[in-house]
């Protein structure tokens, strides 16, 4: 796999569902706090994805909502993807981040991710 593409904007595809999942959490140079990540596989399409940061995690629902305002509802048990794995080592690399750590069973168990305001202010 080589380079990223777009993603749809959450307008036109608000919901995903992920499956064979994980969530990290990471320190990308260019944000002001750690972020959680889902990383995982969309059956229908045939393609790995990488969230943007999450905002919310809905336990009554198992479903994410990211800063972009896209759900991504959880289907089946976490679990380690291989072409989800690829992405996210090429993702990692491409920003800088560091992982910190899996925050997997932090979903699982309804926590929520530090509220965050990504971007530093220019200058």
């Amino acid at each position: 796999m080589s380079g990223f593409w777009i993603s749809t904007p959450h307008s036109q595809e608000p919901r995903i569902v992920l499956v064979r999942w994980r969530a990290w959490e990471v320190q990308v140079p260019s944000y002001d706090a750690p972020t959680w990540h889902l990383v995982g596989y969309i059956e229908d399409e045939h393609a790995a994805k990488i969230s943007s940061a999450v905002a919310f995690v809905h336990i009554d629902t198992e479903e994410v909502t990211t800063k972009t305002g896209r759900t991504y509802a959880l289907k089946g048990p976490s679990s380690i993807d291989a072409d989800a794995a690829h992405l996210w080592d090429s993702w990692r690399k491409q920003h800088g981040a560091v992982v910190l750590r899996e925050v997997t069973t932090d979903i699982l168990d309804g926590r929520q991710p530090v509220a965050v305001n990504l971007l530093h202010p220019p200058g």
